[in-house]
């Protein structure tokens, strides 16, 4: 644990600079002017002050933060929404093609050029997407991954599949959408942090399918 912790910068930087504010905290404490006891007040407790501040946004980082579950939220809820719309007017589902051509699923947001060549990237490009006709449904596939070494990264991952569904519970718009993660069905809609933990790993990346 110390060695992914001590492995990303920003883990360091905030480690690093809580510790050299104790630390000029308490040589002031030994080594202050004895005939100022204000300043010596004052400076230690800005000190200690500062520092709890930084600790307080190395937890956030590292214990709190969602991982950009609401920003994918907000793009699966989107993506949902097209989708049905397809469904509609072209009674038939998808192929991976109708999202390069069809005006319906066609948003510019949802691509990126690698080498020349237009990919459909409805999430952010980390999470790489394949699409998959079968059994009369659409699978939209994708892996969150992340830098194997990175205490805050592994963290991220996994608070984004612990708050996700919780997120995607609150987009009223998602139209006839399954889920799965890591190859376990679920409902999304009553789906919880608590019983998210016995589906999401926690030591490596996690794999999600979106039904429709």
């Amino acid at each position: 644990m110390l060695s992914m912790i001590l492995h990303d910068e920003t883990n360091i930087f905030f480690i690093v600079f809580c510790l050299a504010l104790t630390a000029v905290a308490v040589y002031v404490i030994i080594k202050g002017p004895k005939e100022d006891p204000g300043f010596r007040v004052f400076f230690i407790v800005s000190s200690l002050g500062c520092a709890a501040f930084f600790g307080k946004g190395f937890y956030d980082l590292n214990f709190v933060k969602d991982g950009y579950a609401d920003s994918d939220g907000y793009s699966i809820s989107n993506m949902s929404v097209n989708i049905s719309t397809f469904k509609f007017h072209e009674k038939r589902l998808p192929e991976e093609k109708d999202f390069y051509l069809s005006s319906f699923l066609n948003d510019s947001r949802n691509f990126s050029v690698e080498n020349g060549k237009k990919i459909f990237t409805p999430l952010f490009p980390a999470r790489p997407v394949s699409i998959i006709n079968k059994d009369n449904s659409l699978y939209i596939n994708y892996t969150y991954k992340y830098d194997k070494e990175s205490f805050a990264s592994k963290g991220n991952v996994y608070r984004y599949c612990l708050n996700l569904p919780g997120i995607l519970k609150e987009k009223e718009n998602i139209k006839d959408m399954k889920m799965s993660v890591n190859g376990k069905d679920f409902d999304y809609k009553t789906a919880t942090k608590e019983s998210m933990k016995d589906i999401c790993y926690s030591d490596k990346p996690n794999t999600y399918s979106l039904i429709f």
